[in-house]
């Protein structure tokens, strides 16, 4: 096996090389490969995510942090990043916001992407939120994880795709509120509105047609138009942007 490790200490970055790199890179590929930092508070976990990207997601030289404290005292090497990954392990989004505000302060340009093991929608719009370039549930694998990291290098933002039932209920909490979500919604005609509605409580497009007494193709060209208003490309987006309509509104 041609990858050395050079251990993990509480004073300095974890790094390995291959036989043609002399210092800081999880990389098989010498030929020029996207630098990469990676934030993490599990050993573990930490090595085997940054192995797997560098073995088999693409040509990534990684540079690996024990927290956010030992990525601040490391200037030269975060500078050097092209994009950061943050995993967030069993925590929360929410109990990470310190550490997404500090990275997103200090990396200035650098993109910012999350990893995590918890799937909700409702987490993916709260790490948009707080900043983020995307986030990469556990469950997509590393192939997609390595082009998420790419989109993100190229100034893009992933966000996963969800279930209708997931984005009822990302919908319902973002829209919800002392208005009852209809300042959040007060640019759309009222038959886009009851479009989204439909949506949030999970209704598929042969439903909301049903219910509405319109053809199902007109329930896609509602769609698209909420879509193309918000400037999103899924319906997971549409959640995320309502959700920065409705804290714009209250």
């Amino acid at each position: 096996m041609n990858m050395i490790t050079a251990g993990f200490s509480t004073d300095r970055a974890v790094s390995w090389n291959t036989p043609a790199m002399e210092h800081g890179a999880i990389s098989p590929d010498p030929g020029n490969p996207t630098r990469l930092s990676m934030v993490c508070y599990r050993t573990l976990s930490g090595e085997c995510l940054a192995r797997s990207l560098a073995m088999g997601g693409g040509r990534f030289s990684i540079s690996l942090f024990q927290g956010i404290g030992e990525w601040l005292s490391f200037g030269d090497s975060r500078e050097d990043a092209e994009a950061i990954l943050y995993e967030v392990g069993p925590r929360g989004v929410a109990e990470c916001k310190a550490d997404f505000e500090t990275l997103t302060k200090a990396a200035k340009d650098i993109p910012v992407i999350a990893v995590s093991g918890n799937p909700e929608i409702t987490e993916i719009v709260k790490a948009l939120n707080y900043g983020l370039a995307g986030y990469v549930p556990a469950s997509l694998g590393i192939e997609v994880c390595a082009e998420a990291i790419k989109l993100a290098i190229a100034g893009g933002r992933f966000i996963p795709l969800a279930s209708p039932e997931e984005i009822a209920k990302a919908i319902s909490s973002m829209t919800s509120g002392q208005d009852g979500g209809k300042g959040a919604l007060a640019g759309f005609t009222e038959r886009q509105r009851q479009v989204i509605e439909a949506m949030r409580q999970g209704k598929a497009n042969k439903i909301i047609a049903y219910e509405l007494e319109m053809a199902e193709s007109t329930v896609k060209v509602h769609i698209r138009s909420i879509m193309r208003k918000l400037k999103a490309t899924n319906r997971t987006e549409v959640c995320y942007k309502l959700g920065e309509l409705g804290a714009m509104s209250h």
